[in-house]
């Protein structure tokens, strides 16, 4: 491109990048896979992962392990283990809704570049559901879905076999499939809000109603602000938050609601019409 031709608009970039994620869904058949509405799904303590590899990555030391919500509906657990000049990068996004929210975030990986088209291509081995790798086919990366998970492996061209690690971590998941996905999910009954209606300038409280007898504090919550206008936070604890609203408008959160062994939340949130002040 000539260094004088004026950046895309914000339309035009828009354009391309619904292009380059129809190029890549047409490349991969990614409309046509089965299992969509798929029951099963994957249900297994992450925490046993490092276990898992051990083998795999004899040698290396665990340097990074971390385990949180993604977004709401998504479960994220990340691993890093690293010797001198090798290094292996293991990532897991857990889809509490089914194989939808899993293959969105394969999508979103595979069209996140800069590039009016993927660098993500048909993987030469078959894992999952779906597996992608970068077109050069360096064996440096591994992205795949099965099922409820997103799973992606990389090494940085060091360290131990992306390929070996990838197909120990499929056994894994595969050993721990379970019929009705969704009675595992923690479910939220109620999401109460406090007064209501809400005016600008009222202090209020979001509070949510756990279903089934499983206590609140075995689990992750948190209320996360995508929109505007601004929400003040004042205080959370537990089930409950209290929020200040600054300004009249539509409010937007996102309820997380995370089990941190499984990985497995519900997508949930709440829009809250802020009235002007009286």
């Amino acid at each position: 491109m000539d260094s004088d031709e004026d950046p895309p608009t914000d339309e035009e970039q828009v354009n391309i990048s619904d292009e380059k994620i129809r190029k890549f869904k047409r490349l991969v058949g990614f409309d046509h896979l089965p299992g969509s509405d798929e029951p099963q799904g994957v249900r297994v303590d992450w925490h046993r992962l490092p276990a898992v590899l051990a083998e795999e990555v004899k040698g290396l030391r665990l340097d990074w392990e971390s385990m949180h919500s993604f977004r709401t509906g998504i479960g994220t657990g990340q691993w890093t283990w690293l010797r001198r000049d090798r290094q292996l990068h293991v990532e897991v996004f857990v889809s509490g809704t089914g194989p939808v929210g899993a293959r969105q975030r394969l999508l979103e990986i595979a069209t996140d570049t800069t590039t009016v088209q993927s660098h993500m291509v048909p993987a030469i081995e078959s894992l999952g559901d779906l597996s992608i790798e970068h077109f050069a086919r360096t064996g440096r990366e591994m992205v795949w879905v099965f099922h409820n998970v997103c799973v992606v492996v990389e090494n940085d061209g060091s360290g131990p076999n992306v390929l070996s690690v990838s197909r120990r971590i499929q056994a894994f998941m595969e050993a721990h499939l379970v019929r009705n996905l969704a009675v595992h999910v923690p479910r939220i009954a109620r999401i109460d809000l406090s007064p209501h209606p809400v005016r600008s300038g009222d202090v209020f409280s979001v509070t949510l109603e756990l279903d089934g007898e499983v206590r609140a504090n075995h689990f992750a919550i948190e209320f996360r602000q995508v929109s505007w206008p601004l929400l003040d936070p004042i205080e959370h604890e537990g089930t409950k938050a209290v929020f200040k609203a600054e300004d009249a408008g539509r409010a937007e959160l996102e309820i997380i609601v995370l089990d941190p062994v499984t990985l497995l939340s519900p997508k949930a949130g709440v829009v809250i019409d802020v009235l002007p002040a009286l």
